[in-house]
């Protein structure tokens, strides 16, 4: 049973390891199916020991991954033709090892080293992929004989063939797709890079560059473009597997950014967080093995395991999914992950082994970097989106917010104007009573006398009440007003409590300025600042105060100082009183802490100016530069 065992293998063997014939038409063909291979597993062969070797059929090209000894090769080309050519034999893989090429043609036998492992100089052939150029009489057949050796990954036998002008079509067209792909992801990141400037999120900007260009570089080195710039040796490998480990690094950075802008949290965040740690050690590892070339094997193992996780990332990614279906940012992030992790995965199954090399497998690292890159810019462009709309809704809110924030300022103003109306009122009408008690001759002409006193301050009391009602109720559009006018009304709604104080205004405008903007938000400016001084020269008991407004303008910039002698800011730093978390407690009192932040979102949002604070050696000085055409315009 075994001799006929043997006798059957030896036929396959025999009918498999047939002469490739190179037509006079040839241009390209594999030459695997004319191959046979064996294993040296004790590292014990050579050139001349060749026939004590098992050979079998090469039924796959893909001959083992991370292999700690050398397999050798065999075939047989014939040029059929009548005119001496050149032909080029290729390896489908760029980043092989080690490959030690034996052309036998009678009894001479020509070495040629290839590989990442030897310096490109050495070649006959300068190009990123193991070539050598073999050189056929009419009618002459040649032994191909190859030594493979790559511990990094899967160990390619195959052999394509090329004739000279098809290898250059391919040459060419290589260039021509790493070209494209450079530019395309350039071109997709500097169409992000404005919409990153726009989000103001620096941390999402500086993953992001660096993503971008750790994928390149990832793309660069594992196709051969690093050797190609003459790297090599373990050098080149171990850049290959850093570039690798960074450029799973920031995608899960981004990832994780997203999901922190996206307030997405719950298990996936905390696998996330475990897997960056366990990709920024391997980064370490990497370190070291450029001082440990012995460790390359198993720090490449390490990486192909990452794979188990990332499977576990996009498990939960695609959980998470289906109770995330109205955010758009998430599915946009979902799809890009998906791409590059289906690439890295296919990429992986052929690291190890379990698939064979193929034209596809070359460039999918490069397709799934690109639609993750593009899927990625659609997350951006749709958070930006959602920003958007989010900050409209904010400045919404912001209008009924200042509004609800200076209910309490205008019940406190108006009960300080209508106090001293209602005293009088109510003295008068009992003066009236006593006068309808006694009933004497005199009783209706004093009546007479009294009611139009009475009269007189339930008008200035109505007055006072048309004066709050058409501030809070003035046109919320752009009108073009002179800032005096909008002080002094402003002045004269609070006159009776500045009166009770013994308070003074002095304005200065003398160029009498004039702006198109919002009257109704410049009102609400000035009475919050005027109101707090009112506030702080109560609360410390200040004699003989007063406020100084100075206003100027040049042709672009409207400056407002207003200044008063209430003692200044106690706060520190000075700058957080614009801070609704930070807000000074006495004057949280009276404005619920929103006072001074509204000032700003005011002068920042509806006039496109800003709002600086200091002391001086007696008060408070209040600085709002407000541009002459306003923001909004």
């Amino acid at each position: 049973m075994k001799l006929l065992l043997g006798c059957i293998f030896a036929v396959l063997t025999a009918l498999h390891a047939q002469t490739i014939v190179l037509n006079d038409d040839f241009e390209y063909t594999k030459a695997s199916s004319s191959m046979e291979y064996a294993l040296d597993v004790n590292n014990s062969f050579n050139i001349n020991l060749l026939d004590q070797a098992q050979w079998q059929p090469m039924l796959s090209s893909n001959l083992g991954g991370f292999n700690e000894y050398p397999t050798w090769t065999k075939c047989t080309i014939k040029n059929n033709s009548q005119i001496h050519k050149k032909f080029i034999i290729k390896n489908p893989r760029a980043g092989m090892d080690e490959i030690d090429v034996y052309i036998v043609r009678n009894k001479e036998t020509t070495h040629s080293p290839l590989g990442n492992i030897h310096s490109m100089e050495n070649r006959n052939i300068p190009h990123l992929y193991s070539a050598e150029v073999i050189e056929l009489e009419a009618n002459e057949e040649v032994q191909i004989i190859s030594r493979l050796s790559n511990k990094i990954g899967s160990t390619e036998g195959e052999w394509e063939i090329f004739a000279r002008s098809y290898f250059l079509k391919f040459t060419i067209f290589e260039s021509l797709w790493w070209g494209l792909f450079i530019g395309v992801y350039l071109a997709l990141f500097f169409y992000t890079t404005p919409i990153l400037i726009a989000s103001n999120d620096k941390i999402l900007g500086f993953f992001f560059s660096l993503y971008v260009m750790s994928s390149i570089g990832y793309q660069l080195a594992t196709n051969g473009i690093l050797y190609s710039f003459g790297l090599y040796g373990h050098t080149v490998n171990i850049l290959t597997l850093l570039f690798g480990i960074l450029f799973l690094i920031f995608t899960v950075f981004v990832v994780l950014r997203f999901l922190k802008m996206t307030h997405h949290k719950g298990f996936l965040s905390y696998t996330l967080r475990l897997i960056l740690f366990l990709l920024l050690l391997e980064s370490l590892i990497a370190i070291v093995c450029f001082f440990e070339p012995r460790l390359m094997r198993i720090f490449s193992l390490t990486i192909v395991a990452t794979t188990i996780p990332i499977l576990l990332i996009w498990f939960l990614m695609l959980k998470d999914l289906f109770f995330t279906l109205q955010d758009k940012v998430f599915q946009y992030i979902f799809i890009g992950f998906t791409a590059i992790f289906v690439a890295h995965t296919y990429q992986v199954l052929i690291t190890i082994g379990f698939l064979q090399i193929n034209s596809f497998s070359i460039y999918c690292v490069s397709f799934g970097s690109m639609f993750e890159m593009y899927f990625f810019a659609l997350g951006i462009s749709k958070y930006i989106e959602q920003i958007q709309d989010e900050k409209i809704k904010n400045k919404q809110l912001l209008d009924f917010q200042m509004r609800f924030a200076s209910i309490g300022r205008v019940i406190g103003n108006i009960s300080h104007q209508w106090k001293m109306p209602m005293i009088r009122a109510g003295s008068l009408l009992t003066h009236i009573e006593a006068l309808i008690h006694f009933k004497n001759k005199r009783t209706l002409e004093e009546i007479e006398a009294v009611i139009p006193q009475i009269r007189s301050h339930f008008v200035f009391m109505q007055n006072t009440i048309d004066e709050f009602y058409s501030l809070y109720s003035k046109n919320t559009n752009k009108v073009e007003f002179k800032l005096l006018d909008v002080i002094n009304d402003v002045w004269r709604m609070l006159s009776t409590k500045a009166s009770a104080y013994d308070m003074k205004l002095y304005i200065k405008d003398l160029q009498d300025t004039q702006l198109f903007s919002f009257e109704y938000s410049f009102s609400h400016v000035i009475i919050i600042l005027i109101d707090n001084a009112l506030d702080a020269m109560k609360a410390k008991n200040i004699q003989h105060p007063k406020i100084v407004i100075d206003i100027s303008h040049n042709n672009e910039i409207i400056t407002i100082i207003i200044e008063d002698n209430c003692g200044g800011i106690e706060q520190k730093p000075i700058e957080s009183i614009f801070d609704s978390e930070t807000s000074n407690k006495r004057l949280a009192k009276t404005t619920g802490g929103l006072g001074l932040s509204i000032v700003k979102l005011l002068i920042n949002e509806k006039f496109g100016g800003t709002i600086s604070a200091s002391n001086t050696h007696e008060g408070a000085k209040f600085v709002l530069l407000i541009p002459m055409a306003s923001k909004d315009q």
